[in-house]
């Protein structure tokens, strides 16, 4: 059964030019365990298709499941919850709280579901060690490479065990070896834990380590 349904999902802005028809008739399924990417130039509607999928914005019309849930019927509290548990982003900007430690960054989204520090910890243990930045657990952000800086933002974006992770141009900010590394650490996540992943990139090197290619281009699944 298909984790991520999009049925004739369109999403249009107003702007002082005129209307914006962002994406047009989306239809698409993902099963669990797969790793997308999402290809096309900038302004195809790879990050709208993102945002749409992760409950950041909702359509101007169609329908999104996730799981169970119809992401068009959700309040906007119940949309807040989905995005901090069952959904992880990782951003090129990383996104890190620069007074947090390493740990700290990690633990936030359990600290915000009220988990204490002592209740957070062990989670926070194992992802420290999965994205080999125990040594650097104390340091904050501006001390840290931007590969590590990713990889902190990679082990947040796990620590509520989500059903998905949506990555936008997570490799943008790098330089094309710590970019390779970074998208070594989110196949390792794919392949040995099935992970759903689902990335938004220009990176050819990520076409190769995804085992679907979904191609966009003004606002349209290229078929």
């Amino acid at each position: 059964m298909s984790l991520i349904e999009l049925k004739n999902v369109s999403k249009s802005y107003l702007t002082e030019a005129g209307e914006v028809r962002a994406l047009q008739g989306i239809d698409l399924s993902i099963d669990s365990g797969d790793m997308i990417i999402l290809s096309g130039k900038s302004g195809c509607g790879k990050t709208t298709l993102l945002n749409l999928i992760g409950g950041l914005d909702q359509p101007s019309s169609g329908e999104i499941r996730i799981g169970d849930k119809n992401l068009c019927t959700l309040s906007e509290k119940e949309r807040t919850l989905f995005r901090r548990r069952e959904v992880g982003t990782i951003f090129q900007s990383f996104n890190l709280i620069p007074m947090l430690t390493v740990e700290e960054n990690i633990a936030l989204p359990r600290w915000l579901d009220g988990f204490s520090q002592e209740e957070a910890r062990p989670k926070v243990e194992s992802l420290l060690q999965q994205v080999e930045l125990t040594h650097r657990r104390n340091h904050r952000a501006h001390e840290l490479s931007g590969g590590e800086q990713q990889r902190v933002a990679i082990a947040r974006a796990l620590i509520n065990s989500p059903k998905v992770i949506l990555a936008d141009e997570p490799t943008g900010n790098l330089d094309s070896q710590t970019g390779l590394q970074v998208l070594s650490v989110m196949t390792d996540l794919n392949r040995k834990q099935g992970q759903t992943i689902i990335i938004a990139t220009h990176s050819r090197e990520a076409d190769a380590l995804a085992n679907r290619i979904i191609k966009l281009k003004d606002g349209k699944i290229l078929r």
